[in-house]
């Protein structure tokens, strides 16, 4: 819909806090509404071939609607590919998995590879989590249950952030230092929106009545969202990390990591099951 939003002022302004990924239709909203709607078919499909398969027509239809956006095709082939291992009974191997995806776009598009930055972006998140989150879970974890979700937050947040953070400086020559701990909290609160905006899509078809309640709550979250950045913004720090401006340092801080993270495996054999 129309909105009083300047949008070029949102954008300079997710952008100095370090979160403008937020704003970009992502492999990161594909995976929330991914798991509200296995929740979903869990409840009201008793047979799991069918689950199964509605799940992959949910990934076709967003992938349609979103216009074959990188980030969302390599999200949706990396879903695609766990549904398939999970229907034949297989351990998936993360490694297999995301070199196939790179494969894929390689015959697809060879410059995305080369030139589509929300295509680095999406790619280098999902490598993160595959292979950093890991290594930090091991020193970190909850001491209380009740913990959990933060923790795994703070978790993924410190991997993603420790694999991008020389790409992001060298492509856009600064940093916000305190965007690691707004993406703490400002990540699942774009995730609970977009939650109950999907809900409202779906319950449209339902029950008007309904919907217009559910629409009314997402406008409020919109709106104390909207409010929270805007004091963010009054405490962020940017800062210009002149390190990184070299592609030779940024190289050689991804060979330094990739021979950490191999070394850390060998000597951990037990958490290299899926990769």
């Amino acid at each position: 819909g129309k909105s009083k939003i300047n949008d070029q002022e949102l954008s300079e302004l997710f952008k100095n806090l370090g979160i403008s990924h937020i704003l970009v239709i992502s492999g990161t909203h594909l995976s929330i509404l991914f798991n509200i709607v296995g929740w979903i078919l869990t409840i009201i499909m008793p047979s799991y071939g069918i689950y199964l398969a509605l799940l992959v027509l949910f990934l076709i239809f967003f992938l349609l609607l979103t216009g074959f956006s990188s980030s969302i095709l390599r999200a949706t082939l990396f879903w695609l590919f766990l549904i398939i291992g999970k229907f034949n009974g297989k351990i998936i191997n993360y490694t297999n998995v995301l070199l196939v995806i790179l494969l894929l776009f390689f015959i697809i598009n060879p410059l995305t590879i080369v030139y589509d930055v929300g295509f680095h972006l999406s790619f280098l998140s999902i490598v993160a989590l595959v292979y950093i989150l890991p290594i930090i879970q091991r020193y970190i974890q909850p001491h209380y249950k009740k913990f959990n979700f933060i923790i795994n937050v703070i978790n993924a947040t410190m991997s993603i952030t420790i694999l991008l953070l020389p790409y992001l400086v060298y492509r856009f020559s600064e940093f916000n230092i305190l965007s690691i701990i707004f993406n703490i909290f400002l990540i699942p609160l774009s995730g609970l929106i977009l939650s109950v905006a999907f809900i409202t899509a779906l319950v449209s078809f339902l029950n008007g009545f309904v919907a217009q309640f559910f629409g009314w709550l997402v406008y409020w979250l919109i709106n104390i969202f909207l409010f929270i950045l805007n004091w963010l913004e009054n405490i962020s720090v940017n800062i210009s990390l002149v390190l990184f401006n070299s592609i030779f340092v940024v190289i050689l801080y991804y060979l330094i990591l990739t021979i950490l993270t191999i070394d850390f495996y060998k000597k951990h054999q037990e958490l290299t099951l899926n990769i």
